[in-house]
C-alpha cells in the first residue's frame, strides 16, 4: 500500500482529494499537479476522477434556516419538557382556583354565621325586652 506525500495510506488523504477537486474547478497548470498527487484509486482508466461523495448525515446544510425539519424542533425530549411544564402549569391553575373558592365558600360561611348569630341574638334580646316590660307593667318587682 502506497502512502501519499502527506504520509497517510492511498485514498484516506483529505489533503490530497481536497486538491483534486479543487483542480478539477481551477486552472489547467493546478490540474495536473492535482492528477500528480491524487491517488490511482481515485481516478479511472480514462483519466477521469472519480471521488468519493461525502455524506452529510447529521450535518445541515448552511443554506437551511433554522427551525426547518422535525430534528430541530427538539425532538421526544423537549416533547416531555413542554408536557411537564403544561402539567405543572395546570397544577398551579387548579391550586389557585380551589384557593380561591376556598376563601369565597369560608367567607360566606363567615357571614352565614354572623347572620344567624345576629338573628338569635335579636330574638333573644326581643324575648327578654318583651318579659322585663311585661314585669314592669304588671307591677312584679323581681
Amino acid at each position: 500500500m502506497a502512502d501519499c506525500l502527506h504520509g497517510f495510506p492511498e485514498g484516506q488523504c483529505l489533503i490530497c482529494s481536497t486538491l483534486a477537486r479543487s483542480s478539477s474547478q481551477g486552472a489547467g497548470s493546478r490540474t495536473q499537479v492535482a492528477e500528480k498527487l491524487a491517488p490511482p484509486s481515485l481516478t479511472n482508466g480514462a483519466g477521469t476522477r472519480q471521488l468519493p461523495v461525502p455524506t452529510t448525515s447529521g450535518r445541515q446544510s448552511a443554506k437551511t434556516p433554522k427551525g426547518d425539519g422535525p430534528e430541530k424542533r427538539g425532538g421526544p425530549g423537549r416533547t416531555v419538557a413542554v408536557g411537564v411544564v403544561v402539567i405543572l402549569a395546570g397544577l398551579i391553575a387548579w391550586a389557585l382556583f380551589r384557593g380561591v373558592v376556598d376563601l369565597a365558600l369560608r367567607l360566606a360561611e363567615f357571614i352565614v354565621l354572623a347572620v344567624v348569630a345576629g338573628w338569635v341574638g335579636y330574638k333573644i334580646g326581643h324575648w327578654q325586652g318583651e318579659r322585663s316590660a311585661r314585669k314592669h307593667r304588671d307591677g312584679d318587682s323581681r
